[in-house]
């Protein structure tokens, strides 16, 4: 966890330090469910890579200066909160049945 967090520390220095933390942030959080998603899913990236796609969907729109910083921290509650709702879901759910 510590390790990906540290991946995003250059954002710091290009976006600024209140977007950078939030993204440590978000990134040491969501590394549980992300990894939540792994385990049940047989070991597969695809549930935590969808989840991790969807998070930095933003990057494809162009945001006015003037609403950066309230977009920022918009982005860094969803980014928070989404991956977080994977945990709500009973293991059993998630885990695909083996055919007998």
């Amino acid at each position: 966890m510590p390790l990906i967090a540290v991946t995003h520390l250059p954002i710091v220095f290009t976006v600024g330090p209140v977007v950078g933390l939030g993204a440590m942030v978000v990134a040491a959080v969501t590394s549980v469910p992300l990894g939540y998603l792994y385990e049940t899913g047989r070991r597969s990236v695809w549930a935590p890579a969808v989840v991790h796609t969807a998070i930095d969907t933003f990057k494809l729109v162009v945001i006015p200066a003037a609403a950066i910083p309230t977009f920022s921290v918009l982005i860094i509650a969803m980014s928070l909160t989404v991956p977080l709702l994977a945990l709500a879901v009973p293991r059993r759910l998630l885990t695909p049945r083996s055919s007998s």
